[in-house]
Formats: structure tokens, sequence, C-alpha cells
């Protein structure tokens, strides 16, 4: 049975390349984590076992608790962790988990609020209505003094969400509600929460059965995407700040070729070019290419516009040119209204045609009917009828985009 977890989802969502090289391909590459990651890691395990120390009647000192933080960023895994931020040093990063920790010390020693039922702990419950599981790992569940049982979130990064109906609030705590209600299914009421260490702000929230449907839904969806591209053995690469810091940079088929050409920049001058600073110099020539194209272009559209007024105002159809005529016909033709510009008259002339049994004007649309074998929206039965149809065919789109200067795309 195939287990996901909500950091599988997201970083299938964040680059099915990625995704791919690490979860299907399984590519060993080393691994370094971002400063970033690493900060979190640190403090989530601090933060542990000041709880861990707590549920046996003991209380860490904030200089005991102070040594364990930069005995945690001396081992061996905290050396080669990437700098996401280049104005920042790895003595930036551990000042201001410092600073984080001491604050969260002073805030909630002696870490003895509620009833802590689970500490860092690891879950794995069956997705509803799914043939998969789900595998989460939930910071802190207590019950409150209230009764109230909390699903508490640790976030050590800058980022604060748009209020706790930002996807990047709810999702996240939607899951781990699935995982805690599918094990613990006695634990009512629940509330989930994530509290920011770096703004010192708690966010709350309760979902209503509506609202973790739909969630739930979401989740669904983004899993489906997942096995639909592990189905067409599909993963494109998705670029942005995130490649700075990948592990599979120099095998990626968006950064592969760019690595290659600085790699060789340093190499002295060759009469004959290598591969990459062939399909370099390929590249630029199809470039250069569509930039006459596209003058080309709109050169000709105006140029047409001309012709076209030029007729009516002479009242011709054809206009002598030195080494060819311009035949220029216009007539009136019957048109109906389009989804693409005239929406609203569209769809009710398409009510009225239905309305009058006008069938034979209704062509099968193929783009809506893909869209309901991907989400999985159909019968087992006509499933398996329209499975004889479904084929995988290679596409392929050129296009061009403009690359910053750190060599980040966006």
């Amino acid at each position: 049975m195939q287990t996901y977890s909500h950091s599988q989802v997201g970083l299938f969502t964040t680059c099915p390349r990625r995704y791919a090289f690490k979860h299907v391909e399984r590519v060993d590459v080393p691994a370094a984590p971002s400063a970033d990651i690493a900060l979190g890691d640190v403090l989530h395990e601090v933060i542990r076992g000041l709880y861990d120390a707590a549920r046996m009647s003991r209380v860490l000192s904030l200089a005991d608790t102070l040594a364990i933080y930069a005995a945690e960023w001396s081992k061996p895994k905290r050396e080669n962790v990437i700098l996401t931020n280049e104005r920042l040093t790895i003595t930036d990063y551990i000042a201001t988990g410092e600073t984080m920790l001491r604050r969260f010390y002073e805030r909630f020693q002696p870490f003895d609020e509620g009833k802590t039922l689970a500490i860092e702990q690891m879950f794995t419950f069956q997705f509803p209505h799914s043939p998969w599981q789900m595998r989460l790992k939930v910071d802190r569940l207590w019950r409150r003094d209230d009764g109230v049982v909390e699903i508490l979130d640790y976030k050590t990064g800058r980022r604060l969400p748009n209020g706790v109906a930002d996807p990047a609030f709810t999702r996240q705590l939607a899951l781990y509600q699935l995982g805690i209600q599918a094990t613990y299914p006695e634990f009512v009421p629940i509330e989930v929460a994530q509290y920011f260490l770096h703004h010192e702000e708690l966010l709350r929230h309760r979902f209503t059965p509506d609202e973790l449907d739909e969630e739930t839904e979401g989740i669904r969806q983004d899993i489906l995407g997942i096995r639909d591209a592990v189905r067409r053995e599909d993963f494109p690469p998705k670029e942005g700040e995130h490649c700075r810091w990948c592990e599979f940079r120099t095998l990626c088929p968006a950064k592969r070729h760019r690595v290659q050409l600085e790699a060789e920049a340093g190499e002295e001058s060759s009469t004959e070019l290598s591969s990459a600073q062939a399909a370099s110099r390929v590249a630029e020539a199809w470039l250069q290419a569509k930039e006459e194209e596209r003058h080309l272009r709109s050169t000709l559209a105006a140029l047409r516009e001309d012709l076209i007024r030029i007729a009516s105002d002479l009242d011709i159809t054809t206009i002598a040119g030195a080494s060819a005529d311009v035949v220029v016909k216009q007539s009136l033709v019957d048109a109906l209204p389009q989804r693409s510009n005239q929406e609203d008259d569209y769809v009710a002339l398409s009510h009225l045609a239905r309305r009058l049994g006008l069938e034979t004007a209704f062509k099968l649309d193929t783009n809506e009917l893909l869209k309901l074998w991907r989400a999985d929206r159909l019968t087992a039965e006509q499933r398996e009828q329209i499975a004889a149809y479904i084929t995988s065919r290679q596409t392929a789109k050129v296009s061009s985009k403009k690359r910053r200067s750190d060599a980040v795309d966006d």
C-alpha cells in the first residue's frame, strides 16, 4: 500500500521532477539541508527535549537548554548546510534560533500546561475513501485544561499565514486532524494550532465538518496528481528559488545544461565546441529567429490593417504592388457568440440549443472528459470502458524566458 506524507505532496507541488528523483527513482545523492530546514530541525529537537523532561517532572534550566541547542548544531550532519540567504552566515542562523528559543522558554516554562499526549510522534493512517495511507509527524498533541485536544505545530520560518483561511495553514493541519481522528476517535473536540516562534504568534482553528471535507478533497486531488504522474511517467521540472539548494541540480533537465556551461567556463578555449556549447549556440540562434518572427508578425498585422483600410477607402479589391498584386476580399459572414469573448451570450445560447434538442450542435469535449478521468470522478465501469481510449503521446513546446542575473528563474 502506497504511503504519502504532507512533505511529499508539497515536494511534488513545488517540483514534480525533484519528487521523482527522490521518491520514484530514489537517486542516491549527497543531501545537504538548507540552513532554514536545519534551524527548524534543531529547534524542534530541543523543544521535544523540554516537554519530554516535563513529562518526567523535570524542568531543564535555560542554561542546559541552550547547551543542548549548541550541541545539536555541532553534530556532523549540520556541517554542510546550504545558506539560502546570501546576506546571512551560519552564525546568524544560530543566533536567530537562540533568540527564538530563549523567548519560547520564557513564555512556556515549566512546560506543564495541560496534559501532553504525544511529542514529535509519527502516525500512519488510512486516508478516507482511498487505497493509500498517510504518514505524519505531530509536534505536540495535548489536552488543554478546558478539555479540548489540540494538535500543535511549531513553525520556525519568517512567513506568517494570512489568517486561518490560508492554505499554508489549513492544508497541513487538516491532514493532521484526519490522522488523529482516525487513530483516536474518542478525542473530541479537536482544535488545530500553529505557533510561530519568530513572531511569537499562535493561530488556532476548529474545523467545521464542511471545511474538513473540503480540505480532504484538496489533499485527495493532490495525491491523484502524483499517481497520474507516476502512471504517465511524466515529471516536468518546475523552476524557482528552490532550485538554488536542490540536491539534484546537476541531474535536472532544466538545470543540467547550464551547470555544464558553468563547469566549462574556466577551461581553455578550443577550436571544437563541446556539446554543451553547441547546444547553447543553437538555442541562441533560435532566440534570435524567434525575435525576428515576433517583429515580422507585428509588422504584417499592421500592414494588413492598412491594406484593409485602403481597400475600403478606395473601394477596390486589388492593390497593385511593384512585384505582385495584393487582393483584399471583404465579406459579411454569420457568426454566433464565442466563449472567449461573449461568455454570457454563449452560455445563454447553449441552454437554448439544448432546450431545442439540437444535439448535433454539440461535440465531445475531450478536455473535460480527461479532467473527469484524472480527478477519479468516473465509476469503475466508466473508467474501464474509457481506459481503452486513453493513450499517452509525446508533446513538445519551445518557449523563451528571461533569466535573472543569479541564474534563478521565476
